[in-house]
C-alpha cells in the first residue's frame, strides 16, 4: 500500500513536471513570437520612416527643379510668332545652328509668272542670288553613327489662306535644283543599304534645306502675314548608333522665318 502511494506520487510529480516543462516551452515560444513581432514592427517602422525621409528630402528637390524649369520656360521660350528650330534630343544629338536666308530671286520669279503667283521662300537656292538653307547637328552619342534616312514632309498642300489666296507649304531638302548635301554627300543616295557614317563629335551638316509658301496661280497677294499656316514642321533623321541600335532624332521648326 505504501509502495503504491509512493509510486502514484512519483507519477503525479512526473506529470506535473512535464506540464511545467510544456508550459515553459510555450512561454518561451510566446516570448520568441513577441520578440519577432517587435523586430518586425521595428523594421517596418524604420523602413516607413526612411521612405518618408526620402520623400521629404528628394520630393522637395524635385518640386523645386520642376518649378525652376517651368519658370525658365515661360521666361525664355520664344514667342509663338518667332521662328526657331529645336532638337528633341538635346543631350546626344543637339542642334548647333541653323540658317534660312530669305530668297528674293525666288519671290521675283513667282511674281513674274502669268497668271501671277505669290511665294515666300527661305533657303531656296534656285538662282545664284539666293543662298541655300543649312543646319548643323552634333553627333554627341559618344561614337560613330550610320545615318540611314532623312525624312521631311516635302510638300504640305493647301495649308493656309492669306489675302484670298490658297497656299501650299514646303519643308524639304532640295532634290530638283541646287545643293542637296549632307556632309558633302547627295542626300538622295543615303538609305539603309548605303548609310552615311558620322564620327563621334562630328557635325551633321545639312545643306539645301528650305521652307516655302507657294500660292496657287492667280494670286495678287504680296505677303503672308495674318495667315493660318501650319506653324510647326519636323525633320526626322534615322540612324544606327555605335552598338547597332536603330534610333532617331527629330528637328522641329516653329513659326515662319523673318523676312527682310
Amino acid at each position: 500500500m505504501h509502495t503504491f502511494r509512493t509510486t502514484t506520487k512519483r507519477n503525479d510529480f512526473a506529470n506535473a513536471k512535464t506540464k511545467l516543462n510544456l508550459s515553459a516551452g510555450k512561454i518561451k515560444s510566446l516570448k520568441a513570437i513577441i520578440k519577432y513581432r517587435k523586430k518586425l514592427l521595428y523594421c517596418m517602422n524604420s523602413r516607413a520612416q526612411s521612405g518618408l525621409e526620402y520623400l521629404m528630402t528628394y520630393g522637395w528637390g524635385l518640386i523645386i527643379i520642376v518649378t525652376v524649369a517651368a519658370v525658365l520656360f515661360f521666361l525664355f521660350a520664344p514667342p509663338e510668332d518667332q521662328f526657331t528650330c529645336v532638337s528633341n534630343d538635346i543631350l546626344t544629338m543637339p542642334l548647333e545652328s541653323y540658317n534660312f536666308p530669305y530668297s528674293p530671286a525666288k519671290y521675283a520669279n513667282c511674281a513674274a509668272r502669268s497668271p501671277r503667283e505669290h511665294c515666300e521662300y527661305w533657303g531656296a537656292a534656285l538662282y545664284g542670288a539666293d543662298k541655300a538653307g543649312e543646319m548643323n547637328i552634333i553627333n554627341g552619342t559618344g561614337g560613330p553613327i550610320l545615318i540611314k534616312d532623312i525624312r521631311l514632309p516635302e510638300l504640305i498642300t493647301t495649308t493656309g489662306q492669306a489675302g484670298g489666296c490658297t497656299y501650299n507649304e514646303e519643308f524639304a531638302i532640295e532634290r530638283w535644283w541646287g545643293p542637296k548635301l549632307v556632309n558633302g554627300v547627295d542626300v538622295t543616295t543615303i538609305n539603309p543599304s548605303n548609310p552615311l557614317k558620322v564620327s563621334g563629335g562630328e557635325k551633321i551638316h545639312i545643306e539645301g534645306i528650305f521652307i516655302g509658301y507657294h500660292s496657287l496661280p492667280g494670286c495678287n497677294n504680296t505677303n503672308i502675314a495674318g495667315n493660318n499656316f501650319q506653324k510647326e514642321r519636323s525633320m526626322v533623321i534615322t540612324y544606327n548608333d555605335q552598338f547597332g541600335y536603330e534610333k532617331s532624332v527629330t528637328i522641329t521648326c516653329y513659326g515662319i522665318p523673318p523676312k527682310p
